[in-house]
C-alpha cells in the first residue's frame, strides 16, 4: 500500500520500487500495461508533496501525445491525493503534506509540476527541476535526457533530485545503452552503477 495525502492504492513490487527508489536515475522499459507510467506519476506526486517548494517536470516529445498520457494520469491521481491547490494546460500546483500522517503542511511552500513537450529541448535551458519524468523516452532524442538531467538542480530537492524514464522496450536504443546495457553498465563503478 502507498498513502499519498488521501490517495491510498496498492501498488506491486515493481512500482513500489520505483516510486521510493533513492537512486537519482531510473529507467524502467517494459511491455504495455506493466505499470511503469503509474509508477512513475506517483513518484512524482511523492516527490512534490513531501518535499516544499519542490518543482517538477514531466515531458514527453509531442503535446498532444503529453496530454493524452502522462498529464492526464499525473493529474488523475494527483487529485485523488486531496492535494491540488492549482491546475492549468501546462502546471499543476501542489499542496505539501506530511509523509507520515498526510496532513497538509500550511506553513510550507507549495510545489508545482511543470506539464513539457520535449521536440525543443533547447526552452528547459533556463529552468532548474527538482525531479523529471521523461514518458516514452524512448521516442525522445538522448539530447533532450541529457538536458533535462542538467537541469536538475532546484535547491529545495538537493539530495533527493530524481530523473526518472519510462518506455516501451524497444531493442537497444539509448534508454538500453543508458540503464541496461551490462557491457556499459558493469564497466563503472558499483557507486556509478546504481
Amino acid at each position: 500500500p502507498v498513502r499519498l495525502g488521501q490517495l491510498e492504492i496498492i501498488v506491486s513490487p515493481h512500482q513500489w520500487m520505483m516510486i521510493f527508489a533513492p537512486e537519482e536515475f531510473l529507467g524502467w522499459a517494459s511491455a504495455v500495461r506493466s505499470g511503469k507510467s503509474i509508477a512513475a506519476a506517483l513518484r512524482g506526486i511523492r516527490l512534490s508533496l513531501w518535499i516544499p517548494n519542490n518543482k517538477g517536470l514531466v515531458g514527453r516529445l509531442y503535446a498532444t501525445d503529453l496530454e493524452d498520457t502522462a498529464q492526464a494520469l499525473f493529474n488523475e491521481y494527483a487529485d485523488q491525493t486531496g492535494m491540488v491547490k492549482d491546475k492549468n494546460t501546462r502546471e499543476t500546483v501542489l499542496y505539501c503534506c506530511d509523509k507520515i500522517t498526510g496532513a497538509v503542511l500550511k506553513n510550507k511552500p507549495t510545489s508545482n509540476v511543470r506539464f513539457r513537450h520535449l521536440d525543443n529541448v533547447d526552452h528547459l535551458k533556463s529552468q532548474g527541476f527538482g525531479w523529471a519524468w521523461l514518458e516514452e523516452a524512448s521516442e525522445i532524442p538522448q539530447k533532450a535526457f541529457l538536458r533535462v538531467a542538467d537541469r536538475l538542480s532546484h535547491p529545495a530537492a538537493e539530495g533527493q533530485r530524481s530523473l526518472f524514464v519510462t518506455a516501451n522496450a524497444e531493442g537497444r536504443n539509448w534508454v538500453w545503452n543508458t540503464f541496461y546495457d551490462p557491457e556499459t553498465l558493469l564497466k563503472l563503478p558499483d557507486t556509478a552503477r546504481r
